[in-house]
């Protein structure tokens, strides 16, 4: 599990709760949702839905989407 709650740094309130379940993904995707919604302005639906970029150890896994 990865629950994460982020807070307004001047109001103290709370600004966004997200988190995930399952494998050694969590932490990565976690962090790139809140990115697409908080700093890139996606709405949640859409941050949630992009395609991810994983790294695990010196492996990066990138989903099919993508052109590499």
């Amino acid at each position: 599990m990865c629950p994460t709650i982020i807070l307004d740094k001047h109001s103290e309130q709370v600004k966004m709760v997200v988190g995930g379940s399952g494998g050694t993904n969590i932490t990565t995707a976690t962090a790139q949702v809140i990115l697409n919604y908080l700093f890139f302005d996606y709405d949640l639906q859409k941050a949630v839905v992009e395609p991810r970029v994983q790294i695990y150890k010196n492996d990066t896994n990138v989903e099919d989407c993508f052109d590499v």
